[in-house]
């Protein structure tokens, strides 16, 4: 702990600048003040000094800072990041530091951070770096080991809150063991083979290794998942666990499979020639890699604040389709890697065009493959997993906005009814009436820009000189495009009003009901790819209005007063499951919006023979707070909730309405706009006539 200092310093310094770019995070991102990982290489963001440190005739002179992360090196030399790292710059929380740096003379270390991760650990150890202890297995090229207390019971113990973000990423090295070959680290010769059984024993009873494979992948789930429940139980707010990718479909797996004879031989064991078991290693590590994700599914299913991550269904999709992902197109890189001879690098074979060959002059390009070297990621592949952590977290509260488009839309409703209940009570007797309209709104950042457009038709009858009411029908089309989600939907609403006005105090009153339909497509950039997921709700919306004025200030032609107005919304979609991509794919609970606002204000209004108008400005207030959706994982589960939306137009409300006497009858326009944070602009006109 000499780093904390230091630490600290480094902290507030990077406090300052995330307070500046604020505004430019995630919505669910600024809910979190934290982000804390745990796990093994693929997230491990340098707890190892960089080997080429220490390698003699190293060709690239490199920082005395530099680690060891598991993907390929960038142009200044050093490893480039995990997509743990990435997310979190991504994130807008600054660069992850390991939590427990190996150092050595003179080195410096960039102080204790929060990324607990060790290349190599299994899920026992990746639960380990939570409840006790991290440790950092000694290597050839650094011969310590090193070890620190774990996340709940070190220092940073009091970062277990609410708002810290979590990640976990644990199990594919105990799929990698069940099916793995055991080289000296200096000589790189075979020293044990396990394929499903223990150590140094072939079994040939598939049913056996099966066996074998389902409990130990079991109890590598649970320790996952019991590291999680810890996180949770001592109160993290959310955290990220992803699934292991199938470790059947990478390079190191082709390489030993088509060396399995050879490699078996050398150790005085024989293997089958036919069968599954031809490709032994394949065979195993996919059994291997569907049984501890099965596991893991099961474990967390029904545990809250969980977000699960599809890497598998990802990988796969890479694999499927190379260049949509920005892969070179017409290779298959379950076979080929960018790394195949630099001393860190797992064993595998370097593709011929784009990979990396010291002892040729070869450089490659690692950025058009998907991995480095036998089974991790490029860099590449790191920022798209990064993009689609980013993206599934960022879909709840776009989604959210879906049912405010039909709260709106009953709002624009209850306004136009109150146009049509003054024009009828103008008219007197029994009257009809139609009119149109459209709204905008323009809200900031995620609440984005909606609108809509509208007809309403219906009836009015004074029951006597100073009270009508009246009923009408509503259509809105509903459209909204914020950030990559598209809304698209229609509104079916009716309701009833009422108008009474006996000179000089007056009043309306506005019920609304209707059914709303919306169609939602969300659009993600998940490296060069475009993932699109599509999905439809439908559901209730209904709600009131009542405002209130009196003509204290009369004058020929003229009058103005006070005003004051109480409102209320609700609108309710049914949950749904996206179509689309499956590894992007989000279910999501039922959508919910609420407003209640009431105003204080003032009108005046002018009259002459034909043309009258009034103008209202009111200062509203908006009470209810966003309601929360509940998202999981399609493919997954899992499940945690994002931050919805209120309604942020609360401020000044204005309205200006103009009525004509046209002899067949009135006519009317009328516009309403709301400033606020959020700014909402409503233009309708109207006709009403006797029967």
């Amino acid at each position: 702990m000499i780093f904390r200092n230091r630490r600290a310093a480094l902290m507030a310094g990077a406090a300052l600048g995330l307070l500046a770019a604020q505004t430019q995070r995630p919505a669910l991102a600024q809910s979190f003040e934290t982000f804390v990982v745990f796990g093994d290489s693929l997230v491990d963001s340098g707890q190892r000094i960089d080997p080429g440190k220490v390698y003699p005739g190293f060709p690239v002179p490199l920082p005395d800072d530099a680690r060891w992360r598991y993907t390929n090196r960038e142009a200044n030399g050093e490893y480039g990041q995990p997509y743990s790292g990435q997310l979190s710059l991504d994130l807008g929380f600054g660069p992850l530091h390991p939590s427990n740096p190996q150092t050595a003379p003179g080195m410096t270390a960039e102080g204790t951070g929060l990324n607990y991760g060790v290349g190599g650990a299994l899920a026992g150890e990746v639960r380990a770096q939570i409840e006790s202890t991290v440790t950092v297995p000694a290597t050839p090229y650094y011969p310590a080991t090193t070890t620190g207390p774990g996340f709940l019971v070190g220092p940073d113990a009091g970062l277990a809150k609410g708002s810290t973000l979590a990640l976990v990423s644990a199990g594919g090295n105990d799929v990698r063991d069940m099916a793995n070959v055991q080289f000296d680290p200096v000589t790189r010769a075979p020293t044990g083979f396990r394929l499903g059984a223990a150590q140094d024993v072939f079994e040939s009873d598939l049913s056996v290794i099966q066996s074998n494979i389902v409990a130990e992948m079991g109890a590598a789930a649970a320790e996952t998942a019991a590291g999680v429940r810890a996180l949770r139980a001592a109160g993290v707010g959310l955290v990220i666990v992803p699934n292991t990718p199938n470790l059947a479909a990478t390079p190191e797996t082709a390489l030993l499979d088509s060396q399995a004879p050879a490699l078996a031989a050398g150790l005085g064991l024989t293997l089958p020639t036919d069968g599954a078991m031809s490709t032994p290693f394949a065979t195993i590590r996919n059994g291997a890699t569907q049984a501890y994700n099965g596991a893991l599914n099961a474990a967390l299913a029904g545990e809250s604040g969980v977000m699960r991550v599809d890497l598998d269904g990802f990988f796969s999709a890479a694999l499927a389709n190379p260049g949509a992902f920005g892969f070179a197109p017409g290779v298959d890189h379950s076979k080929v890697c960018y790394n195949a001879s630099e001393f860190t690098g797992v064993p595998c074979a370097a593709d011929p065009t784009y990979g990396q060959n010291l002892a040729a002059g070869q450089t490659g390009n690692p950025l058009v493959l998907l991995f480095n070297d036998g089974i991790h990621p490029t860099t590449a592949a790191h920022g798209a997993i990064a993009d689609l952590i980013g993206a599934s977290l960022e879909a709840g509260p776009k989604v959210a906005l879906a049912p405010h488009l039909p709260l709106r839309a009953a709002r624009d409703l209850g306004d136009a009814f109150e146009d049509a209940a003054e024009r009828g009570a103008r008219i007197g007797g029994v009257s009809a009436f139609g009119s149109v309209g459209a709204s905008v709104s323009d809200g900031e950042g995620p609440r984005g820009d909606a609108q809509s457009v509208q007809g309403h038709v219906g009836a009015t009858k004074a029951l006597s000189p100073s009270l009508t009411v009246g009923a009408g029908l509503g259509y809105h089309a509903l459209g909204s495009d914020v950030s990559g989600v598209e809304i698209d939907g229609d509104a079916f609403m009716g309701g009833l009003f009422a108008r009474h006005d006996d000179g000089r105090f007056f009043g309306t009153a506005t019920l609304t009901a209707g059914y709303a339909d919306v169609d939602v497509a969300r659009d993600s950039r998940i490296g060069a790819a475009h993932a699109r997921n599509e999905g439809s709700a439908d559901g209730w919306v209904f709600g009131g209005a009542v405002q209130a004025g009196a003509r204290l200030i009369q004058g020929p032609g003229f009058t103005a007063g006070p005003l004051a107005r109480l409102e209320g919304w609700s609108a309710s979609l049914g949950g749904y499951a996206e179509g689309g991509p499956g590894y992007a794919a989000q279910r999501y609970g039922d959508l919910d919006a609420r407003s209640f606002r009431g105003g204080l204000g003032a009108f005046a209004e002018a009259r002459g023979e034909h043309l009258g108008v009034r103008a209202e400005a009111l200062f509203e207030h908006e009470f209810s707070d966003a309601q929360d959706v509940q998202v999981s994982s399609a493919s997954l589960g899992g499940g945690w909730s994002a931050p919805g939306h209120a309604l942020k137009d609360d401020g000044l409300k204005l309205g200006l309405t103009a009525l004509y006497d046209a002899g067949f009858g009135l006519l009317g326009a009328g516009y309403v706009g709301r400033f606020g944070d959020d700014q909402s602009h409503g233009l309708r006109l109207g006709l009403s006539m006797p029967f």
